[in-house]
């Protein structure tokens, strides 16, 4: 069995880290113009809303990601609240560390 070298495991982290936090600030950019077309046009396309959610919910770790998210997930309630609720604990159970 290897042993990895801690300097390097720690090195690896951090690049994996900065890298996700990368695509994320990617996922804000390119969903950003999206989500507030869907709003602005008042759009009822549940397929393109619910793909947008699962896009974001990916990356609702980073803060505007997750406040796209929840903008979408406020719009989206007045159509299907339902839906909307499992997108919400979704969320919890991926990213939110202070479930009640």
């Amino acid at each position: 069995m290897r042993t990895e070298d801690p300097d390097n495991l720690v090195e690896r982290v951090k690049n994996l880290s900065l890298y996700c936090q990368n695509l994320a600030e990617e996922a804000a950019i390119l969903n950003t113009p999206l989500v507030n077309s869907i709003v602005k046009t008042n759009s009822q396309d549940i397929k393109l809303i619910e793909h947008t959610l699962d896009s974001l919910l990916d990356f609702a770790f980073d803060e505007t990601v997750l406040i796209l998210f929840k903008k979408l997930c406020g719009y989206y309630y007045a159509i299907h609240p339902q839906a909307t609720a499992e997108y919400v604990l979704a969320y919890r159970d991926m990213w939110d560390d202070e479930q009640a």
